[in-house]
């Protein structure tokens, strides 16, 4: 094996130690080649690698954290949650109110979208108005039996003739 390098390999807790290091540098904007030189890698590569395994480790535990926080408040809520709908079976309003809101916050953590309020907007326009008013008209016609003398005095044009 002449003429390649000869790499020491680092025990795990060494190796631990320098990735912490060259994250941290990383973190605080050192350059690859710097890291490598101040942590004895061999290259940038080595500093780049060290660097990507301690981003990952950090996300992990970042996720892990999450989780755990997530699971105490969905606890915390689901407690409040049975509570407040006991006292609003027993005829509470304002307990009512919050029994929603906590529902809300419940299907938030479960990653369930609450439900969406739909606002129906009705715009009523001239024309609206008056085929409502001959609908209104022909069926008054059509109980009295008069319909054909409401025909007869249509338009020729409306009748579609």
């Amino acid at each position: 094996m002449a003429g390649m390098a000869s790499r020491e390999t680092a025990t795990g807790g060494e190796a631990a130690r320098k990735g912490a290091e060259a994250l941290e540098l990383h973190l605080q904007g050192v350059k690859l080649e710097d890291i490598a030189q101040r942590v004895g890698y061999a290259n940038r590569s080595g500093a780049y690698k060290a660097v990507q395994r301690g981003l990952r480790l950090r996300d992990a535990d970042l996720d892990g954290l999450a989780e755990h926080g997530r699971a105490r408040a969905y606890e915390r809520y689901t407690l409040l949650f049975a509570k407040a709908c006991k006292l609003a079976l027993d005829g509470n309003m304002k307990a009512m109110g919050h029994a929603i809101r906590l529902a809300d916050r419940l299907a938030g953590i479960e990653g369930v979208a609450p439900p969406e309020q739909i606002v129906r907007v009705s715009v009523q326009t001239e024309v609206d108005r008056e085929i409502e008013e001959l609908s209104r008209s022909l069926m008054e016609h059509a109980k009295n039996g008069t319909s054909g003398e409401l025909l007869a005095n249509m338009p020729t044009d409306a009748r579609g003739e």
